[in-house]
């Protein structure tokens, strides 16, 4: 029986022992082992203790052999499982371009399905969806020995491959076919969510999808060509189904974690995710005000090389919002819990770093610490700078149990 355990990211621990929410010594070995090959070398996801661990930085979904554990941001105010896996969601589909909105079919399904198998099910649906209009048909350029001329002849090739054999031509030609790359990339994210989901009805729905697909060639793809597909006016209604699948294909790592012991995973770091979804909120919030948001600006360096008189060390704030091309405010995000004159809650290294950023940015009056509100809305620290009256760096905390709440406390700390 596949043992499944659901934590929350930095605030729940998973014990060591025998028990169906516990991991034994040799799981644990397991998944350190399979962690070392999936996330870089420069990252931690365990924090671990005495009988005890806990994921930090990741969010998302690890299974190994006959265990899976789920990770969910702590996000909600409440301790909200459900609310938390939602918001996941949302965030996801706000940084990736998807389209994942909490519908009644991912709402009905949350509590029992983990991450994985809640994407899935959006992705098979909308695949289903449109396969049922019909399938996308293109020209595509083939090269073959065929018995009668089509298209036309490819002269070198022919004598190179039919110098000893009668009754062959070796052609070029077009194909109107449904075997295309867009099909491909449908049929292999399918083949990647059939071996990875337990539910029978999702599985039973990703047949489908491949029987529709049964013309369709399953040789695997760069994830640079994945990347660069390309939609028109014949195929455009395939938009949102093609990017869940660029989406999957993407993200779902599948690799040995020791030995014969196999594993998968969809993981994101909670410090990316944190810094693009506020970001991507920032940006829409400053283009409905004429104002401008650059994320990892590279303008101003903190140094210059009295050698060769080049600039050093590149400051790249997270996210320069702008009003007539004058940067006024720099907000950098950190995913961690804050507390009011808690030392543990800040660096001093982030004090500096916040600092270097109000003297590279002549004109910026105000620099950000934003952090991730986990509780009861409080005062935080403002900092003025001693040789400048005009310059402050603040802490202040958003909302993100909800996106209106994350809205409305971006647009707060931006414009008031």
């Amino acid at each position: 029986m596949n043992k499944y355990i659901c934590v929350k990211e930095a605030f729940e621990y998973i014990y060591i022992g025998h028990g169906q929410k516990k991991i034994s010594l040799d799981e644990l070995r397991d998944l350190q082992e399979y962690l070392e090959k999936t996330i870089p070398a420069n990252k931690n996801a365990l924090d671990i203790k005495h009988n005890k661990f806990r994921f930090i930085n990741y969010v998302g979904i690890i299974s190994i052999n006959n265990f899976t554990i789920e990770i969910i941001p702590k996000i909600s105010l409440s301790n909200d499982e459900k609310q938390d896996k939602k918001i996941l969601l949302d965030m996801l589909s706000k940084c990736s371009d998807i389209e994942l909105s909490i519908d009644n079919s991912i709402d009905s399904n949350i509590e029992k399905c983990n991450l994985i198998e809640l994407i899935a099910n959006k992705y098979l649906d909308s695949l289903i969806k449109e396969l049922n209009k019909g399938n996308f048909h293109d020209y595509i350029n083939k090269e073959e020995n065929i018995k009668v001329v089509r298209g036309k002849i490819m002269f070198n090739k022919h004598i190179k491959k039919n110098n000893f054999k009668k009754g062959k031509i070796f052609c070029s030609y077009d194909e109107y076919s449904d075997d295309n790359l867009l099909n491909q990339t449908f049929k292999l994210a399918c083949i990647k969510i059939l071996n990875k989901v337990q539910d029978i009805k999702l599985k039973n729905k990703t047949k489908k999808s491949l029987s529709i697909l049964g013309n369709v060639s399953n040789e695997s793809k760069s994830n640079e060509i994945i990347n660069n597909i390309k939609l028109n006016n014949q195929n455009k209604r395939f938009s949102n189904v093609l990017q869940l699948a660029k989406f999957i294909l993407l993200n779902l790592a599948n690799e040995n974690s020791s030995g014969s012991k196999n594993g998968f995973s969809m993981l994101f770091e909670m410090n990316d995710l944190f810094e693009k979804y506020i970001g991507k909120i920032v940006q829409m919030l400053c283009c409905k005000n004429n104002k401008k948001a650059i994320t990892q600006d590279k303008r101003n360096y903190l140094l210059i090389d009295t050698k060769n008189n080049k600039k050093s060390f590149n400051l790249k704030p997270d996210i320069v919002i702008e009003d007539n091309n004058i940067p006024f405010m720099i907000i950098d995000t950190k995913w961690k819990a804050v507390e009011y004159n808690s030392k543990s809650s800040y660096q001093v290294s982030d004090i500096y770093q916040m600092y270097a950023y109000a003297n590279a940015y002549k004109q910026v009056k105000k620099v950000i610490l934003l952090y991730p509100s986990l509780g009861e809305e409080k005062e935080y620290p403002s900092w003025k700078l001693i040789n400048d009256d005009n310059k402050f760096i603040e802490v202040k905390t958003v909302r993100l149990d909800s996106y209106k709440n994350t809205v409305n406390d971006l647009e707060k700390i931006i414009y008031d």
